[in-house]
């Protein structure tokens, strides 16, 4: 790009390759999984797409999922197929790299949402935050629907104040897409509906609320055209997720309720607690982020379950808002002290990378995936015994193999030792039996990492039949 382009033109770009080499950077340092959502709610349904295997959650049951983010992975692993690449790894690349780039798309929209309403320094500042900052870039690469609903609700939200300001019918109908798209990945996404309603009303611009609303209709009736291909009803699954998380629905239940007060220190852990002050002074002229900001966080807090990935879309909301602010009082600190910039960025990004290390899932899962992985990889593999349930592991998707697959506690272990089926045992936690009961089995230490371990049946002596 040419030396004379504006800085604020060539912002977006650097910032959202920032955003793509930083999540990608720490999907491949973490690995794992960050949520078994990312395996059981993407990974596993794309991958009984493309190959025909894997197992299927509970809402799939249920019919609280609709198949759009499967149906959109299982393209590129099916291209991957095609080239004769089976490997789980770098199938999982894919995803990831896919995954980054599309948030990588979202800080461009954050930038623009910044830039025209504050100008170029507030934008950059919010692009950088969103770019690197540690609590959102765990979540950044994977394929799950908290992290995957964030940049089209960016966009809605971009091209809802350019509509509003400048009645545009067109920008009008790319809010309204873009709000579906958010809601058919994640239907919580369905509460922006409000803010995004709302500004368009208050804008009284009738082109821009007739496009708005033109453009949610039509992203809504492809869903219902994908429900009704896929589970034989129009809304099917969003009807039955609506039933289930509603106030009557079965949510709190079937996986707790928490007091109101539960996000409060969880979120002061996940946000970057200085953007808090200016948050604050900002509030002062409130705008579209704040609205989206306030009507989720108290949708957050009315449903009694709670868990700290819902969290993630209030991150950007806090950065679009506060930037302005922060922008100013970094431009007061820089004109008395010039070399506080320099300090203030090498502050932040140790900052960020505390965060990211102090927030990281207990749960990666690493050596449970790197097993799952080995034991699909050797020929022969004929079943997989696991000491523990689905939820605890890296999935068909890992294993890409098509064998019995069987989940045990640690008493149900000791009884699936002998069936022939099984030729390899993944322990997850150490040895649930005795040593002695895997080795009267025919089963042997075979692949070892951390506290997880593969043991194999040599094929020479494995049982003809069960005994």
């Amino acid at each position: 790009m040419s030396a004379g382009v504006p800085e604020a033109r060539r912002g977006p770009g650097r910032l959202a390759l920032s955003t793509w080499l930083v999540a990608m950077g720490v999907a491949l340092v973490a690995r794992g999984r960050v949520h078994p959502d990312e395996i059981f709610q993407a990974l596993e349904p794309a991958h009984r797409l493309v190959f025909g295997s894997g197992d299927l959650a509970w809402e799939w049951s249920a019919g609280l999922r609709n198949w759009a983010l499967p149906g959109l992975l299982a393209g590129p692993l099916w291209l991957l197929c095609r080239l004769g690449v089976r490997d789980p790894r770098p199938m999982a690349l894919l995803v990831f790299a896919l995954c980054s780039g599309w948030q990588a798309l979202g800080t461009i929209y954050l930038y623009r949402l910044v830039e025209e309403r504050d100008g170029a320094g507030p934008a950059r500042l919010a692009g950088i935050l969103q770019a690197s900052w540690g609590g959102l870039a765990i979540y950044a690469a994977r394929p799950i629907g908290d992290a995957l609903a964030i940049p089209p609700l960016l966009a809605a939200l971009c091209f809802t104040a350019r509509a509003a300001r400048r009645g545009d019918g067109r920008a009008g109908i790319l809010a309204g897409l873009s709000l579906g798209l958010a809601v058919v990945l994640r239907y919580p996404s369905l509460v922006f509906a409000l803010p995004v309603g709302g500004t368009l009303l208050r804008s009284r611009r009738p082109r821009a609320i007739l496009g708005g609303a033109a453009g949610l209709g039509l992203a809504l009736a492809g869903l219902g055209l994908l429900d009704r291909a896929t589970w034989g009803q129009a809304f099917f699954s969003l009807r039955h997720y609506l039933a289930f998380n509603g106030p009557a629905g079965a949510a709190a239940a079937t996986f707790g309720a928490r007091p109101w007060w539960w996000y409060g220190p969880i979120f002061a852990g996940m946000a970057p607690l200085p953007l808090f002050w200016p948050f604050a002074k900002s509030l002062r002229r409130p705008g579209l982020a704040h609205a989206a900001f306030a009507a989720y966080l108290a949708a957050l807090e009315l449903h009694p379950h709670k868990e700290p990935r819902f969290l993630l879309p209030l991150l950007p909301l806090l950065a679009v808002a506060a930037a302005p602010e922060a922008f100013r009082e970094l431009e007061r600190l820089r004109a008395r002290i010039p070399a506080a910039g320099r300090w203030l960025a090498g502050g932040y990004l140790a900052y960020s990378l505390g965060a990211a290390s102090l927030l990281l899932p207990f749960a990666l899962n690493r050596d449970v995936v790197d097993g799952e992985v080995a034991a699909g990889r050797d020929p022969s593999l004929g079943g997989l015994l696991v000491d523990d349930g689905p939820w605890a592991t890296g999935g068909r998707f890992y294993l890409q193999r098509d064998v019995p697959v069987r989940y045990l506690d640690g008493s149900g272990v000791a009884a699936g030792l002998h069936d022939a089926r099984y030729s390899h045992l993944l322990l997850l936690d150490g040895l649930p039996v005795p040593r002695e009961l895997l080795e009267q089995a025919g089963f042997e230490p075979w692949w070892r990492r951390g506290a997880t371990s593969v043991w194999r049946r040599p094929p020479a002596d494995r049982p003809s039949s069960s005994r």
